[in-house]
């Protein structure tokens, strides 16, 4: 015997067999439309972490692609301040060694003279 048989409606009717029949019937089509929504649910999520997957995956590979571009131009411009104080430095050192020659002459002419006026 089914669970249903010998139960009264709120009216006081017990269940025929015809409507246990269709009770089960629309249990089972429950069953198999709740079965149908789980799959379709776990086939979305499937398809959203795969997605997600993707979706990481590209923007890690656009922001390394990025900051390979963003580190070229900073390496670019440390180069171009190396050699600018590299530029700047050599005139430098160029103008101290012009007038350490002007005054190793001065120097060198002060000394012969003071050597000359005591071998004098």
């Amino acid at each position: 015997m089914s669970a249903y048989c010998g139960r009264s409606l709120k009216g006081g009717e017990i269940l025929s067999r015809d409507t246990i029949l269709k009770i089960k019937e629309a249990e089972a089509q429950a069953d198999k439309i709740r079965a149908a929504a789980q799959a379709e649910a776990s086939a979305r999520i499937k398809a959203a972490e795969a997605d997600g997957k993707k979706l990481c995956a590209d923007t890690e590979l656009r922001v390394f692609a990025e900051n390979e571009k963003k580190l070229a131009l900073i390496r670019e411009k440390a180069e171009e301040m190396i050699n600018g104080n590299r530029e700047a430095s050599e005139e430098e050192s160029k103008a101290v060694t012009d007038s350490a020659s002007l005054h190793l002459r001065e120097a060198v002419r002060y000394i012969i003279g003071g050597v000359m006026e005591e071998c004098q």
